[in-house]
């Protein structure tokens, strides 16, 4: 699984960036032999002005499914990063669900 974190307009200390891919690669270890590529984009929506303004746009790209993109927007962006890819994951493993193929790996 490849995984690629872009910026626009924040800037992520080491340690941020350690914690972002450690949240990703724990949140899609179980789905992780189906996805490609994850790309993840973290945006400050306002600039500096402040308020709930962190975007965090999370793509998979899957090896037998179409690409799943979902957003959410909040105050923090590890936050916003750690629900956007949950979310993402509940709607491969939802789709992947109607596969028979997958269905064995839902049950651990």
């Amino acid at each position: 699984m490849k995984l690629e974190i872009r910026t626009r307009h924040i800037v992520l200390t080491p340690e941020a960036l350690a914690e972002a891919h450690r949240r990703v690669t724990v949140s899609l270890a179980r789905i992780s032999p189906w996805i490609r590529s994850v790309d993840i984009r973290l945006a400050d929506i306002n600039g500096p002005k402040g308020g709930a303004d962190k975007l965090c746009r999370v793509r998979i790209r899957g090896r037998s499914m179409p690409s799943v993109v979902v957003e959410h927007v909040g105050t923090d962006v590890l936050a916003a990063l750690a629900f956007a890819v949950e979310r993402a994951e509940q709607t491969i493993v939802r789709k992947m669900a109607r596969r028979r193929s997958f269905a064995p790996l839902l049950a651990f």
